[in-house]
C-alpha cells in the first residue's frame, strides 16, 4: 500500500511538472527592451559615443566635458548629412531637434533622456562655432 501511495504522490508530481511547463511554454514573451545608455564625451572640437547605434526607446546619454570649454550636446533627427544641417555663422539647423543638454561646463558630466523613435540622428554641440568646427557625430536608432 505505501508503494501504491508513492507512486500516486509521484504521478502527481509529475503531472503538475508537465502542466507547469506547458502553462510556461503558452505564455506570450516580452518583446525585447529597447533604450539604453550611450556614454558621451564631449571635448574640443568633437562627440565621441561608445556605441553609433541603439534600439529605439528610452536613450540616456552619460554626457563628460573632458574638454576646457563648455559645450552642449543636442539630438537632431535627420536623413541629412551634418553639413547640410548647416546655418550662417557655422551653427546648425535645430529645427529637428528632440531635445539637449545646454552648458555642460569644462570637467562637468550631466545626463539627457530622451525617447527615440527609429531613424538617423546627429548629435552636436551648436555653441558659436562648434559645429563648423566638426564637433558632432552620426547616431542611429534601429
Amino acid at each position: 500500500m505505501r508503494t501504491a501511495r508513492l507512486s500516486s504522490i509521484a504521478a502527481a508530481a509529475a503531472l503538475a511538472l508537465v502542466a507547469g511547463v506547458s502553462t510556461a511554454a503558452a505564455a506570450p514573451v516580452a518583446p525585447a527592451a529597447g533604450g539604453g545608455t550611450v556614454k558621451t564625451v564631449l571635448s574640443e572640437f568633437r562627440v565621441v559615443t561608445a556605441v553609433k547605434s541603439i534600439k529605439a526607446g528610452k536613450v540616456t546619454f552619460a554626457i563628460r566635458n573632458s574638454g576646457k570649454l563648455v559645450h552642449e550636446l543636442v539630438v537632431v533627427k535627420t536623413n541629412l548629412a551634418p553639413a547640410k544641417l548647416k546655418k550662417a555663422n557655422g551653427r546648425a539647423d535645430e529645427s529637428r531637434s528632440v531635445g539637449e543638454i545646454g552648458d555642460v561646463l569644462a570637467g562637468k558630466s550631466g545626463k539627457l533622456t530622451l525617447t527615440l523613435k527609429p531613424g538617423k540622428y546627429v548629435l552636436l554641440c551648436n555653441l558659436p562655432g562648434h559645429f563648423a568646427a566638426g564637433q558632432w557625430s552620426a547616431f542611429t536608432v534601429k
